[in-house]
Parts: structure tokens; C-alpha cells; sequence
């Protein structure tokens, strides 16, 4: 199995299932069984993922100074993921809550706690990416000055700018610039698709594009097959809330591909580890291990 780095979020998670968005004016709702607090952020549900697949991962983020870093602590050793590289430099631990409605329906509201404004330490990330395979980058502020630096060290790159508007988006440049793996959402881009991804792979030359498109499917561009093509969901079991499927997609391609080195396998597999997670109504949680994903892989691609 491979070493990854992952630079990005952990928050808390709050997660609300409401009858409606907006929601109704009641001063009281209740919902049973329907409030649920966790753990979430990018950085947090992709090292989740790839741990239950069977990865190493070297998790480089941030954590409160307050009653919450224990849960967080506990929470990690528990799966498997070490709190090395977790450092607890932030006065609280960022919070999300999510009220969905239905599986594709929600509202979040995000409190980073000034999480956006810090830097990562640079002897802890030289050390971390050293035994690492691929460095995989949320967006993060304090990830940009280390896209440099893995690339100059050799490193595969996998970058998630989730919604972009255009090829020059500002925030996300350095990261669609350093990326040999990319994705995205094609939440704010127009059709024809193709022609947006090839913007992309003439500006930047990423070797493999992936732009997520929620229930229509997935499209992929593979630079050493001149190929570009779309790959439609599948459904493996009920959809609770489609909350961290990009996430879950872009762990499990990682992982794939970098057993099998096919990015097609790897993608349709990841489309599959996606598809189960959905299940679930928290962004981290539901995830299948590698003979599961193989299992499903044998009967629905057959």
C-alpha cells in the first residue's frame, strides 16, 4: 500500500436533517436521530478514506486549543490516522454545520476560526513528505507555499480545487499550475465540458483531469492517451446525502491508481466507493475497504 501526504481541513461537523430548505418558521423543529456530531473537512475525510483502503497517511492540518482537540485526538488514534502532523495552533476547532433536506439538497455554514490566516511549519511538512508517494492538496491557503516544494522533491501531485468559475481563478492557480492529478466540480462551468478541460490541460499540462459532475457522472481526461471521455454513476445503495462524495472519489482514485497505475479501473472504482458512501449522512463516514470496492467493481463493471 502507498505513503500519502494530505494537506487540508478537519473541522467538526454538525449535521441537521430538516424537512425543507429554507426552513419552515418554527421556532422549535424536532428531529429524531436526525442532529449528528462529528468530524468532517477535506483534508480529514480523504485521509479517512485512504486509511480504510489500507494507505499510510501523513495528515498535515490544524486543531483547536480547547475541549474539542481530545475528541479529535481520540477520534484519530482510533482510526489508524497519526496526530504528528495535527497541529493545535488555532484558539478553537473550526465548526461546520450542514442542513440537508433530501441527498442533494443542504445549506453549510462554515466558522474556520481564522484558520484561512495561518502557515504550516515547514520543518514539519519536510519531514512529513519524505517517506510520502503523492501529495495529495486541498485548497488551503496555507498548503500553496508546499506545491513548490513537493514537485521540486519529485512527488505526485493530486490537487482538489472543488468549484472553479475559469481557468485564471485566482485562489486556485498554483494549485490547477502544480497538479499532475486534478479535480474539480463543474458546479460553475458552462458546457461543452470538453472544451473546458482542455483550457485547463493546455495552460497547466496536468497529466490526468477529473471534473465531478454529482448525478450525471464523471468526466476524465488522460494526457497519455489523448483521451477525454464520461463515466456514469452507479447506485450501490440508498443516497442519504451526496455531503463529501468528491472527497471519497478523488481517496479512492488515488489509491487505485496508484496500485494499478490505470487511470480507468482506478476512476470507475472510485466512482464505485463513492456511490457507497452517499449512504451515509456524514461527509467522513461510510466508507468501503479495497476488497469491498473490488467486490462491487466485479459485479456492476463486469
Amino acid at each position: 500500500m502507498s505513503n500519502i501526504l494530505v494537506m487540508g481541513p478537519i473541522y467538526a461537523e454538525t449535521t441537521v436533517k430538516v424537512s425543507s430548505i429554507p426552513l419552515p418558521d418554527n421556532k422549535i423543529i424536532d428531529s429524531s436521530f436526525g442532529v449528528i456530531t462529528s468530524f468532517s473537512g477535506h483534508g480529514y475525510n480523504i485521509s479517512r478514506a485512504l486509511t480504510k483502503l489500507g494507505d499510510t497517511v501523513n495528515f498535515l492540518s490544524f486543531s483547536g486549543k480547547d475541549a474539542m482537540q481530545l475528541m479529535l485526538q481520540e477520534k484519530l488514534k482510533k482510526e489508524g490516522i497519526s496526530l504528528e502532523y495535527v497541529i493545535p495552533a488555532l484558539d478553537a476547532t473550526p465548526h461546520t454545520i450542514v442542513l440537508y433536506s433530501d441527498e442533494n439538497t443542504r445549506q453549510i455554514i462554515n466558522d474556520l476560526k481564522g484558520s484561512n490566516g495561518i502557515e504550516y511549519d515547514s520543518v514539519m511538512f519536510d519531514k512529513a513528505i519524505n517517506d510520502c508517494d503523492i501529495a495529495v492538496f486541498c485548497n488551503s491557503n496555507y498548503a500553496i507555499p508546499y506545491l513548490k516544494k513537493a514537485k521540486e522533491l519529485g512527488k505526485q501531485i493530486i490537487s482538489d480545487v472543488q468549484t472553479i468559475k475559469n481557468i485564471d481563478d485566482e485562489q486556485n492557480k498554483e494549485f490547477m499550475q502544480y497538479a499532475d492529478i486534478l479535480c474539480f466540480s463543474h458546479t460553475y462551468i458552462k458546457e461543452p465540458y470538453e472544451d473546458f478541460i482542455k483550457q485547463i490541460e493546455s495552460e497547466y499540462g496536468n497529466d490526468i483531469i477529473i471534473m465531478g459532475m454529482a448525478e450525471k457522472g464523471t468526466m476524465m481526461y488522460v494526457k497519455k492517451d489523448d483521451f477525454i471521455g464520461f463515466f456514469p454513476t452507479v447506485r450501490t445503495r440508498k443516497i442519504v446525502n451526496t455531503l463529501g462524495a468528491g472527497d471519497s472519489q478523488l481517496s479512492a482514485f488515488a489509491h487505485f491508481y496508484r496500485k494499478t497505475g490505470n487511470p480507468y479501473y482506478s476512476l470507475k472504482a472510485a466512482i464505485l466507493f463513492a456511490s457507497y458512501k452517499i449512504g451515509n449522512a456524514c461527509a467522513a463516514h461510510g466508507f468501503l475497504s479495497e476488497e469491498q470496492v473490488e467486490v462491487f467493481y466485479n459485479t456492476i463493471w463486469k
